[in-house]
């Protein structure tokens, strides 16, 4: 290993963030539902539901609005999440209304499910009081999960709130499933549901061009920074010597995209799927990028990178969500 990748030797490469998958690297896909939701908080059009294939980076897409509302949306505005759990024959509105509470930071969920109500609707009243216009933001991961029964509690919830002057927006992501809740919701009955949380539907796709390859590609070169209060990008960090040179990741993008072409699943029809990419990514910084001299990445670097990634994406994820 040659004297440039004293960087990547003296930080803790355990702990770096790509090690961990602790960090987001925001996708054309993403800013597409940051968008729409941007229209909706406008509009005051109440509910966004965004459905797609596990692993293409919706839960990412989830933590980077509730962690960073301000970059995602333009503006401050309370959020919160809950992830939806698995169907169960015990599920209650009781149970339901504690899982909130839960999710919603709560310290007393138990109780009678009126008084349940009470202390959610309460809860997310003091929330929404920190915004001007009294909006609060509610996001439903794997809200493919939520049952008929689920959408008609929150009506009760959405109701209470309104009752009491707050603006409540909601963020439906889930797996492709989703998108068929519109039509499994359209008789009559229903119109509630589908005119409040799943006015607007959005396709959430993978990486479609080495343009957005090129997109997250510069972020580790430029955006994306380690050890904190550093300007030390994630490229740099790995690849110290080569960086210095003039390398940068984005200068593969092309590359990258051609051997995700060729190397992709028959099934995987939706465009590169953000894990994909990520775990791609990892590997190579990791692993390829500790040989001597290295000057930059080769096709067949990235090509043993995919197939490292296909293994790995086999794994449990460490993430809240599955995708």
């Amino acid at each position: 290993m040659d004297s440039g990748d004293t960087l990547a030797v003296e930080g803790d490469r355990g702990s770096h963030p790509l090690a961990i998958d602790q960090f987001v690297c925001v996708s054309e896909p993403m800013r597409r539902v940051f968008k729409e939701l941007k229209i909706a908080l406008k509009f005051n059009l109440p509910g966004v539901a965004v459905a797609g294939p596990p692993r293409y980076g919706k839960t990412y897409c989830a933590e980077y609005i509730l962690t960073n509302t301000v970059d995602a949306l333009g503006e401050q505005i309370p959020v919160l999440m809950h992830l939806c759990e698995a169907p169960s024959r015990q599920r209650s509105e009781g149970s339901f209304r504690s899982q909130l509470l839960r999710s919603f930071g709560h310290s007393l969920p138990a109780g009678s499910p009126l008084k349940k109500l009470e202390r959610l609707v309460t809860l997310l009243i003091e929330k929404a009081s920190h915004d001007p216009r009294r909006r609060i933001l509610l996001i439903f991961d794997e809200a493919n999960r939520l049952s008929y029964v689920e959408f008609d509690w929150l009506i009760t919830i959405h109701n209470e709130l309104v009752k009491d002057g707050v603006r409540p927006f909601y963020l439906f992501i889930g797996q492709t499933q989703l998108a068929s809740r519109r039509e499994e919701f359209s008789h009559e009955t229903a119109n509630q549901i589908i005119g409040r949380f799943l006015s607007v539907t959005v396709a959430f796709t993978g990486l479609a061009s080495v343009k957005e390859i090129q997109s997250c590609a510069r972020q580790f070169d430029s955006e994306l920074f380690w050890p904190k209060n550093t300007k030390i990008s994630y490229s740099e960090f790995y690849c110290p010597g080569a960086f210095r040179n003039g390398w940068r990741y984005e200068s593969h993008a092309e590359m990258i995209w051609s051997e995700f072409i060729k190397n992709r699943p028959a099934n995987e029809t939706h465009g590169i799927a953000m894990q994909s990419f990520v775990a791609v990514t990892g590997f190579l910084f990791r692993k390829v990028a500790r040989r001597d001299n290295f000057t930059g990445f080769t096709a067949k670097d990235v090509a043993s990178a995919i197939g490292s990634a296909a293994y790995l994406e086999k794994l449990p994820s460490t993430r809240a969500g599955t995708d």
